[in-house]
């Protein structure tokens, strides 16, 4: 095929990652050869020989990214000076990056300045070096709160789509489907389609109690990144599982379990518990993560807040007396947190936990049970204003009037990067969720971190608790081997022979 090009130069731009940085740069090799390709040659995660990294430039622009703890392509240099290249080098360990700190290939496609970097400044002068569906993890979790009924019209559509492109059809706006006015002028691209079906997004249900326009409006943002075949997986998909969850759900009605730490403090006339919190980086929709050095203090155990117990935490958890503190694994929706800021000033917070870090190895039943409860750091995400009022705004109004809603990005001392850290007064923190109690009571059981990564105790009284003996245990675990055995043909034959 033959392309006119204006004056006879055209720009080639050439991305390659990891093995490509070897092919980007012996492309650039040829393209150099000839004034009339100008262009950018970038190349990440390099593994191409010293040589390669000598060539000269020409009428081209070649930048070299690198992250210094990839395991895979190891690439030190020396000195900066010698290369002819714009050289960009990311140190410390994105936690994004996997276990071989080698996933990083979407910063070919993120504008950062030439130069070293660490990832914890990276990360908040730049939010964008993160992976979108890092960044979207917190919105990801909001829209679960809400449910999207798609009109029959779309999934029909959805239907046709999917059932062309299952054909092979290459240009999905061809395809009519329903819903569309003859007299609408006709579809020129795929990213016209892809608009169409966001338009055909509904209202989610509740929408005059839980805010669905502005929920709405924002998984139509979130949706304008995505392909318009992936688009059409999540929306013949996602949105239906997300109907079927958690249609009907009232974030408002739920009733907030205040913690037993802070309220013993209350009790005994302190103002809070001193932390330090470390700002993390700005996420999706105004969204904000940060990490809460809780550094061993039991704040995760709850209670009703009109029978807090007068026993410590440690001792619920060491003298075997727990109380029925159970782990509601599916229950927990959000926290709310209150708290001083060093300046002075009050406010308030509905956060999602993100990450729990643990500390102590003992096996004991008790430590168990308590570590469980006072964990070394907690990733929070800060939901923005507009949200928290749409879903949580009962509980929201009903603070001090002095007490304003906490936004990082005026309320956080600037310039962030120089001021990542900073000391707190948390004054009360609330669990927002459902919680069914159990006759059957196993303790702090482990979450599933696909759902809810944050297991909490919660105390409810009047229940009693009863452990399994080790007798019970054992026979358990001894009928759990037989039923394993008779899946694995080998043991079952070693179980019959002996």
């Amino acid at each position: 095929m033959t392309v006119p090009v204006p004056d006879g130069i055209r720009d080639i731009d050439v991305l390659g990652f990891s093995a490509g940085s070897y092919t980007g740069l012996a492309i650039h090799k040829v393209l150099n050869e000839f004034d009339c390709f100008p262009g950018t040659t970038k190349v990440a995660a390099i593994a191409s020989p010293p040589e390669m990294l000598q060539l000269a430039t020409g009428e081209r622009r070649v930048v070299l990214l690198h992250c210094l703890e990839d395991r895979l392509c190891v690439w030190r240099p020396d000195t900066l000076t010698d290369l002819s290249y714009n050289i960009v080098l990311i140190d410390g360990y994105p936690a994004w990056s996997g276990r071989t700190r080698h996933a990083y290939g979407h910063l070919l496609f993120t504008p950062i300045e030439e130069g070293t970097h660490h990832i914890d400044y990276l990360q908040i002068t730049t939010p964008e070096v993160i992976p979108h569906g890092i960044r979207c993890e917190g919105l990801l979790r909001v829209l679960s709160w809400v449910s999207f009924d798609l009109p029959d019209h779309c999934k029909r559509t959805l239907s046709a789509l999917l059932q062309a492109a299952g054909n092979g059809c290459s240009d999905l706006h061809t395809v009519p489907f329903d819903g569309r006015d003859i007299r609408d002028d006709p579809l020129a691209t795929e990213l016209d389609l892809r608009q169409v079906l966001i338009d055909m997004i509904p209202i989610p249900v509740k929408a005059h109690a839980e805010g669905g326009r502005l929920m709405r409006n924002l998984l139509a943002e979130f949706l304008r990144v995505f392909s318009l075949r992936t688009l059409i997986f999540l929306l013949d998909m996602v949105l239906p599982q997300l109907d079927a969850y958690h249609a009907g759900r009232q974030l408002q009605h739920l009733q907030p379990w205040t913690s037993v730490e802070l309220a013993q403090r209350q009790a005994r006339g302190e103002p809070g518990v001193e932390l330090v919190v470390r700002y993390g980086y700005e996420a999706f929709a105004g969204f904000h993560v940060i990490q809460l050095l809780t550094e061993g203090v039991p704040i995760l155990l709850f209670s009703d807040p009109n029978a807090v117990p007068p026993v410590s935490p440690w001792n619920l958890c060491a003298n075997g007396n727990l109380g029925s503190m159970e782990s509601n694994v599916m229950a927990g929706i959000a926290l709310f947190g209150r708290f001083q800021l060093p300046d002075g000033l009050r406010r308030c917070a509905i956060l999602l936990v993100q990450e729990k870090v643990m500390q102590g190895t003992s096996r004991a039943a008790d430590y168990r049970a308590y570590r469980r409860i006072a964990p070394k750091s907690l990733e929070l995400v800060v939901v923005s204003k507009p949200v928290a009022f749409a879903f949580c705004g009962r509980l929201l109004v009903q603070q001090p009037a002095e007490v304003d809603y906490f936004d990082p990005a005026r309320d956080w001392p600037q310039p962030i990067v120089f001021h990542a850290n900073f000391s707190i007064i948390l004054e009360e923190m609330a669990f927002l969720g459902d919680t069914r109690s159990r006759c059957e009571l196993l303790v702090f059981a482990q979450a599933n971190p696909a759902r809810l990564p944050l297991t909490m105790g919660i105390l409810q009284p009047n229940i009693p608790v009863r452990r399994m003996p080790s007798e019970r245990r054992t026979k358990l675990t001894d009928a759990l081997v037989r039923v394993l055995c008779r899946f694995d043909t080998h043991w079952s034959r070693t179980a019959r022979s002996t």
